[in-house]
């Protein structure tokens, strides 16, 4: 079997400017009241806003919030039904849904914060022990509320103790595997168990300490948007700003795949070839960023165990504006940081593009071809329309058909989505020129 590549990378992409208001000036009451007029006129379902919409709108904010139920106790669930179970339509409407939103979320922190005491308290005080058969009930969307603190605190004894239990059972069978191939175990001299867990729920309950108006109205507006159909969604100013990325496929940043760590650093996981980073040359694979200067002017943040999309758009920022990281270097002794200043650049995610590549089965008297071309998103670009998949796509399909192919496959795997216009136009596109065997 034979395999040739054919690429083809499109130029740098546009910026898309669309409107969109700014976090700080934002109304969000506003927004809602806004938002519920365009649902009621414009959605196909074109259902009321009465009684029963908002009661689906409270449960499924509280879904979103807590769809374990490990937070909220009864007594909460209890209150918020009666204060607004029935009510949110008409506080959408009257421009005062942030009111419960906010009330609501508020609550759910400080639940939270009461959650992390109980973890670390169980962590560091009690004994756990797996000499006896408990039952622990993995999915709880449908499962009681904890009646008060203490019902919560037993039952996250019993979370604590089945992660315990499967972090224990997942350590032992790499040593296994590792003793089995006469290697080193990976994990020895990695932090233990407990500790392991402890950084893990630690991370989660930092990224509820730093929600703004806006997180907030996501979680909230999500939920409206959900209550007309499943595949209706809000999209925050935040959320915005990554579906133009997504669907460029180009942002102003430095060109590095970043990961969340457990124990509250992000690590590089990726760089972009011939990207900002890449050329600066500095920052390596797997070094771990802990402090971010936005602007390069000495106005340092700690971005430890801070939600990676805030670290993130702290990291992107203006075309031609430096940005400093802290990093703690890959292989560098404990407690060493070193300054990384690069320069932010438009980056195109050149990997994110559509290609294809040609297969050659079978012998030279009786081979066949098949063409297959790998599709990661529906990307476009509203003002350059020579910048987009299916012209792309129109493309190697010509290249392909000149290497008279017998077959096609179009590979949609890890496909996040895009224009629908696009989609629609690919389907025409081929339809015409070929029988398709579809990979999703």
């Amino acid at each position: 079997m034979k395999k040739t590549l054919l690429r083809f990378l499109s130029p740098a992409f546009a910026l898309w400017l669309m409107p969109s208001c700014s976090t700080m000036a934002a109304d969000f009451n506003s927004v809602g009241a806004e938002m519920s007029r365009i649902l009621q006129n414009g959605h196909y379902a074109r259902l009321a806003f009465d009684d029963d919409l908002s009661a689906r709108v409270f449960n499924d904010y509280l879904r979103d919030l807590d769809p374990s139920r490990l937070y909220f106790e009864q007594a909460d669930i209890d209150e918020f039904t009666v204060k607004f179970k029935e009510r949110l339509d008409d506080m959408l409407m009257s421009r005062q849904s942030m009111v419960a939103a906010t009330e609501i979320y508020e609550r759910y922190q400080q639940r939270v914060k009461e959650r992390a005491a109980t973890v670390k308290d169980l962590l560091e005080n009690y004994e756990f022990t797996f000499d006896k058969e408990e039952v622990i009930e993995r999915d709880r969307e449908e499962a009681a509320w904890p009646k008060d603190a203490e019902d919560a605190r037993n039952l996250w004894k019993l979370q604590l103790k089945e992660a315990l239990l499967s972090e224990t059972l997942r350590r032992q069978e790499i040593a296994r595997r590792a003793a089995e191939q006469g290697k080193e175990d990976p994990l020895a001299g990695k932090p233990a168990g407990k500790e392991q867990i402890s950084q893990r729920y630690e991370r989660f309950f930092k990224t509820t300490e730093g929600t703004d108006a806006e997180d907030i109205s996501n979680y909230f507006f999500s939920a409206v948007a959900r209550a007309h159909d499943p595949h209706s969604e809000y999209f925050s100013a935040r959320e915005l700003q990554q579906f133009r990325v997504n669907i460029q496929n180009r942002l102003v940043g430095i060109g590095a795949l970043l990961r969340a760590e457990d124990d509250g650093a992000t690590k590089i996981e990726g760089i972009v070839n011939n990207g900002p980073a890449d050329r600066q040359g500095e920052l390596q694979l797997k070094d771990r960023v802990v402090g971010v200067d936005s602007k390069n002017d000495g106005n340092w943040v700690d971005i430890m165990f801070m939600p990676l999309d805030r670290v993130v758009e702290m990291i992107r920022g203006e075309n031609g504006v430096k940005v400093g990281l802290k990093v703690e270097p890959a292989g560098g002794a404990p407690g060493e940081t070193r300054i990384i200043v690069i320069q932010r650049e438009e980056v195109t995610m050149k990997d994110e593009l559509t290609t294809a590549e040609l297969i050659t089965y079978g012998k030279e008297d009786g081979e066949m071809k098949l063409g297959v071309i790998k599709m990661p998103s529906f990307y476009f670009d509203p003002d350059d329309r020579d910048i987009r998949v299916s012209r792309d796509m129109e493309i190697l399909m010509e290249r392909l058909k000149k290497e008279e192919i017998d077959g096609l496959a179009i590979d949609l795997r890890g496909n996040g989505g895009g224009s629908l216009e696009e989609v629609r136009r690919l389907a025409m596109i081929s339809i015409f020129w070929f029988p398709i065997f579809m990979t999703i």
